[in-house]
């Protein structure tokens, strides 16, 4: 029997009775375009390996640029740039006993660079007779040789080589009191055999998506640690997000010896540090140049659902979102300026209370909303979680204590000020500082936000945002989403201005808003074409 495909042999495939494979195209976001016009959703991700979609306008710019400078060196006596800033973010992000890399060439190669280092170090110290490893019924760690040995024996191909793969030691995963005690027998009896166990933390994927929980992972790293056993973690299919956090590992509140990535590994995404350095900057200069004596920078739910809807809609056109994201916002630096010249600002005096209000309201909605999901992804661990709270709690209440001690009757009036106007700020100062004492950090393992160890764009940009990367008819066509975006910086500038300046805060400076407005749309400009994070800024 002929085959449709002569030339190629594919993976998992009987290739003389195979059905003739769909053919590809192209592809865009989230779809497969076919040959014949279909449009198939790629539920699988690419076997989980296109976490962003298709197409991303990062991942596409930071690898042509990449290709210009250096498409491949090898590692043999020489060592590169994007390599060394890989592996620092890496060792930024994992557990802090985690914090040498080794790149490989795919998943397989990982598991089995991880199973010689795993046999190495047991050689290294002399204990020459631990070379085998215990994996579990409905795993899989790749195609390659020892990687199939520690696969599932009955669905992976282990009949079909047998008498050739390594002999490995494969247990039940212990979800249950009968395969806890199987999985203890069998490490027990093998444990002056085992070098290692080796495990698909949550989820395993190509097994079936097998599930398990973060107390079975816990039984599994304790035991093996017990063992004297050195515990991988198979995390190339669920790392990065995939299982609900980073790393599907940190839920057990663990830390493997040995962890192996990949698929997302190869994805991309703005970093979150850009944003705070953009907005950090642009509210300095905005306090500067505005007529305001307040402000609060960042960007709003409002802001963040038009950037998160422009960016999908550019995936879907196969566009650069960082251009597009500037032209927009370029127009709409133009469409605020004309606005403050115009007299624009005079029309919020048809705002009424109730409009004041409910702006207000939605904004301490978005800001409550976000305090309690990230409080509640702390109750992944029950003890991590009461921890968290407690310190969120005990810090709202001193700083509501603090900002409320101008009515008190102590100290001087001058000092009651003083304490009212920068106590919240120290009340945060200081328990952050509290958190960090060796003597608290004994009573549990606080979140903290994980800080890049270099400072830079991410993904290697430059400074400003290549804007000619966008056709020229859509660097027109940037214009009407600028619209919304013009509208709505519009609106929440005054109404927010408004309030600021309500008769009940005794403002000592008087109002300006046309000022506002031109400086927030000059601002807006200069942060669109210098960084793809344009904040906004609120009088």
């Amino acid at each position: 029997m002929s085959t449709p495909i002569p030339h190629l042999w594919l993976p998992y495939t009987q290739m003389q009775t195979m059905t003739p494979p769909l053919r590809a195209v192209r592809t865009a976001g989230t779809r497969i375009i076919l040959d014949d016009g279909r449009d198939l959703i790629d539920a699988v991700s690419s076997w989980w390996t296109a976490c962003h979609g298709y197409n991303h306008p990062h991942i596409i710019m930071a690898m042509e640029k990449q290709l210009h400078n250096m498409p491949h060196v090898m590692f043999g006596g020489l060592v590169h740039e994007p390599a060394e800033r890989l592996a620092a973010r890496l060792a930024t992000i994992l557990p802090k006993p985690l914090n040498r890399v080794f790149f490989a060439d795919s998943g397989s190669v990982a598991v089995e660079v991880a199973m010689k280092m795993a046999v190495q170090y047991r050689l290294n110290r002399g204990d020459s007779g631990r070379t085998r490893f215990l994996s579990f019924r409905d795993g899989y760690h790749g195609d390659t040789l020892a990687a199939m040995s520690v696969t599932d024996p009955d669905e992976g191909m282990h009949a079909l080589f047998k008498g050739y793969l390594p002999e490995q030691v494969i247990a039940p995963i212990p979800r249950d009191k009968a395969s806890t005690t199987e999985f203890h027998h069998l490490l027990e009896i093998y444990r002056h055999e085992i070098a290692g166990v080796i495990v698909e933390p949550l989820v395993q994927c190509a097994g079936g998506m097998k599930m398990h929980g973060p107390e079975t992972l816990k039984i599994i790293a304790e035991a093996a640690h017990d063992a004297g056993a050195a515990l991988i973690c198979d995390e190339i299919a669920v790392n990065f997000g995939r299982a609900g956090s980073l790393f599907a590992h940190t839920q057990a509140n663990i830390a493997p010896d040995i962890i192996c990535l990949g698929k997302a590994l190869t994805g991309g995404a703005m970093g979150v540090s850009e944003v705070l350095v953009s907005c950090g900057l642009s509210g300095m200069a905005y306090a500067a140049l505005a007529g305001q004596p307040m402000t609060f920078v960042g960007p709003t739910g409002l802001t963040l659902a038009f950037t998160a809807a422009l960016y999908q809609w550019c995936t879907f056109m196969s566009l650069p979102f960082l251009p597009m994201y500037a032209w927009v916002g370029c127009w709409t630096s133009l469409m605020l300026v004309v606005a403050s010249m115009a007299n624009a600002s005079g029309l919020i005096r048809y705002c009424t209370r109730f409009t004041e209000d409910v702006f207000n309201a939605l904004l301490a909605f978005n800001f409550l909303s976000e305090a309690l999901r990230s409080l509640a992804t702390e109750f992944v661990d029950a003890s991590r979680g009461f921890l968290a709270f407690d310190t969120a709690l005990i810090t709202a209440w001193l700083c509501q204590t603090t900002a409320a001690f101008r009515n008190k009757r102590y100290l001087s009036a001058g000092a009651r000020e003083a304490v009212s106007d920068f106590g919240p700020a120290a009340v945060i100062v200081g328990v952050t500082a509290v958190s960090l004492l060796p003597a608290v950090q004994r009573l549990g393992d606080f979140a903290r936000l994980s800080m890049p160890s270099t400072f830079g764009l991410s993904g290697g940009r430059e400074l400003f945002v290549n804007m000619l990367a966008l056709p020229a008819h859509f660097r027109w066509f940037a214009a009407f989403p600028a619209v919304f975006l013009a509208v709505l910086f519009f609106l929440d500038q005054n109404i927010t201005v408004r309030t600021v300046n309500s008769p009940s805060n005794n403002l000592k400076k008087g109002a300006a808003y046309h000022l506002d407005l031109a400086t927030l749309g000059l601002l807006t400009g200069g942060a669109s074409v210098v960084d793809p994070s344009s904040s906004e800024l609120n009088g």
